[in-house]
Parts: C-alpha cells; structure tokens; sequence
C-alpha cells in the first residue's frame, strides 16, 4: 500500500509504503482485509498486487469504513474506489494498479475494509495469497498502519476462505 502521511496543518505529506510478502502458493479472484491506522490521518493513493499472469487482468479495488467481517458476501456498504486493467508481472513480482485510487482519507484510530480482486478477461483471473493463522491478527505494521489477516473470495462477494493474507500491498 502506498499513502501519505498527511501533515496537520497545510499540504504536503511523506510517502511511505507497508509491504506484505511476495510468497504464496494459493490463488483466488480476491482478498478482502483491513487496515487500521494508528496516531494519523493516511492517504491511500496506490496498490501492487502479487498475480501469476503476464497478461492483462481487469482488476476492481472497494473499500468499506469498519471491517470486511460479515460483509464478505454482499456489496452492501462497499464504494469502488478504484477498476481498470493492469498488467500482471509474474511470480514473485509486484504487479502496479496502474490508474491511481481514488484517494482515500483513512481517519486516525480507525478501521477500514479493503477487497482487491481481479476479474477474467479471458480465461480465469487470480492473485497469490497465503493461509494465516487467525483472521484479523495483525500481519504486518509500521508506525501508522496495519494490515490484518482477512479472507480470500470468488469474484464478486462470493464464496470466501478464512484466514488468508498477502495480496502484496507496497
């Protein structure tokens, strides 16, 4: 994921980035997570994703304020905050969302669901994801962000495995 740290008071901000690992053996059209920002306001402007094509991949990010939890199977409450077609790298190689989200205040103390999928151009469209141990654990942090274990899901909102992580998100 990468975002701004917007400062208090006038513009600018530093880009930082929180990233996931690149190792996997599972694939699913999508995961669904959340984040959980710390002391900060963070801007949410970019997302790689870890997919095994070299092809281009239609790919839709949506957001939700609160958890995924129990929102897995249902668009209600869900915005679109970003689709379009990106170009998948390959293994082990972070594949960009080429056009930027539409930038997302994530308010201090706050949690916010995210599902990032792929769509099938043609053929059957996936991204590598790894089992965890608990959904909702944190899998990784920095000083102003996690990002907890969620759910792999068939595209759109359907059929969902608990306790899986890593979408790369840098």
């Amino acid at each position: 994921i990468r975002a701004v740290e917007e400062e208090i008071i006038g513009g600018g901000g530093e880009e930082g980035l929180i990233t996931t690992t690149y190792s996997g053996n599972l694939i699913q059209n999508g995961n669904m997570f959340d984040v959980v920002t710390k002391s900060k306001t963070i801007v949410l402007r970019e997302m790689d994703v870890h997919s095994p094509s070299n092809v281009s991949e239609r790919y839709e990010v949506w957001m939700r304020p609160g958890s995924h939890e129990n929102h897995e199977q249902s668009q209600d409450g869900w915005y679109l905050i970003g689709c379009g077609i990106m170009e998948g790298n390959g293994l082990l190689t972070p594949s960009l969302l080429p056009d930027r989200l539409v930038p997302m205040n994530l308010t201090p103390f706050s949690t916010t669901g995210l599902y990032v999928t792929l769509m099938p151009l043609a053929g059957d469209s996936r991204l590598i994801y790894s089992i965890g141990s608990a959904r909702g654990e944190i899998y990784v942090q920095n000083e102003e962000l996690q990002v907890l274990v969620g759910v792999a899901i068939q595209y759109p909102f359907g059929q969902y495995f608990d306790a899986r992580y890593a979408i790369n998100h840098s």
